[in-house]
């Protein structure tokens, strides 16, 4: 599927019904700032296909205290962000891990506004198995 391709569809929206615990949580005031990796992405000719690309990723991955790739699952109704611009921006933790240079901003794609948003995170994070994963 092409990135133009991508649609808030219904199932995208649907919030799936728990299968175990799960916590609900409100963001307030957050910012979603995109920079572009080293495979960049092409760029995104229509606002719907990126808003899916950039605020609908459903599962996130993390390594777990014992080194292990672990995932979950988040869900969350469609966002209504603006359009922000960077003036400053600090990321201690992307510096120490020289992911982002000090004072970079060439290399921002994009940053959304989103003044509010509800999260369901689904529980308990699963261990990732690595023969599926490669």
């Amino acid at each position: 599927m092409a990135i133009e391709d991508l649609r808030f569809t219904p199932r995208l929206l649907s919030k799936p019904a728990p299968r175990g615990l799960t916590a609900e949580t409100t963001l307030q005031h957050f910012v979603i700032v995109t920079y572009w990796v080293a495979t960049q992405l092409a760029g995104v000719s229509n606002l719907e296909a990126g808003l899916v690309l950039l605020t609908h990723p459903m599962r996130g991955y993390f390594f777990r205290r014992d080194g292990v790739l672990g995932s979950y699952t988040i869900w969350h109704d469609r966002t209504t962000p603006t359009v922000g611009e960077i003036r400053e921006a600090r990321y201690p933790l992307l510096q120490r891990l020289e992911l982002v240079p000090e004072g970079e901003r060439g290399s921002i794609h994009s940053v959304l506004l989103q003044p509010s948003i509800d999260f369901t995170i689904y529980l308990p994070p699963s261990k990732v198995n690595s023969e599926r994963a490669g």
